[in-house]
């Protein structure tokens, strides 16, 4: 079976193999690239709240809690975005690093 790419010129089911091998690829490159940036991110975020109390948090952390690695772990990292601190300069911090 042949197909026309777009310059014209047949492809044959090997060469069409061939581009979706390269396809798949690159969509695992991107993918791989995706999680290292998020573990990035998690970690600086996690790096910032240690140590801070919060005012309001998820339920699951609660309020007036001084944070610490073994809080933060037990919650999904999604989960840290929704937290507000005490101290207003880390917040001012933590609002500017999660808008960049």
């Amino acid at each position: 079976m042949f197909k026309f790419s777009l310059a014209g010129i047949e492809k044959d089911e090997r060469a069409l193999s061939i581009e979706q091998q390269e396809i798949s690829k690159l969509a695992k490159d991107r993918d791989d690239e995706i999680a290292i940036v998020r573990r990035s991110f998690d970690a600086r975020l996690k790096d910032m709240l240690i140590g801070q109390t919060t005012v309001d948090a998820p339920k699951e952390i609660g309020k007036k809690v001084k944070l610490t690695a073994e809080i933060l772990d037990a919650v999904p990292s999604a989960m840290w975005r929704k937290i507000v601190v005490k101290d207003e300069k880390t917040m001012r911090e933590i609002e500017e690093f999660s808008a960049s």
